[in-house]
């Protein structure tokens, strides 16, 4: 009973970060890290590592999460820290406002590797992990409307949207023994 308290804790606090992200990313995570649950940020650009050291007191790992390596030294790096992993975040993406026609192969792949490519390297490695340890643990993919919804311009981010959806969906499944 008490685990699904928390669970549901950790769960509001992270749809707040979710539903407040684009407009006021300071307070999403100052409410996010109230109480007992710890934060690790893996930016993509210095000003959110320098964000996250000084607002939050909290750890920011860098990575690059094109490549596996990157991903699983930054899974480590909470169990390093506190001794475990509870929760994985994914919310990686980029996207070019380009017409299909114009997408080259080197972009739409540069689109797929961040957006969908990069939520399943950290799902895997997340799920390595829950599957050995007692406790288990979370994940929350960040898709977008536009992974059901057609809009003009983003093919190449649509369909990446798309895939981290079926992708949290079958993983679901997957996990649902651990």
């Amino acid at each position: 009973f008490s685990t699904r308290l928390v669970v549901r804790e950790i769960s509001d606090r992270l749809s707040s970060l979710r539903d407040n992200c684009s407009a006021n990313l300071s307070d999403a995570l100052q409410r996010m890290t109230q109480g007992d649950l710890t934060v690790q940020v893996t930016p993509v650009t210095p000003p959110i590592t320098d964000f996250s050291r000084d607002e939050l007191g909290q750890v920011a790992v860098r990575a690059d999460v094109t490549r596996t390596q990157e991903i699983e030294r930054m899974l480590e790096e909470p169990y390093r820290r506190w001794g475990r992993l509870d929760v994985l975040f994914n919310n990686a993406g980029v996207i070019r406002v380009q017409p299909l026609l114009e997408v080259t192969e080197a972009e739409w792949d540069r689109v797929l590797n961040v957006t969908l490519t990069s939520v399943m390297r950290a799902t895997r490695a997340a799920l390595r992990y829950f599957r050995e340890v007692p406790h288990g643990g979370g994940i929350v993919n960040n898709a977008s409307v536009l992974g059901w919804r057609a809009q003009h311009l983003q093919s190449h981010y649509a369909a990446a949207k798309a895939g981290v959806m079926a992708l949290t969906r079958c993983s679901a499944i997957e996990a649902v023994e651990f």
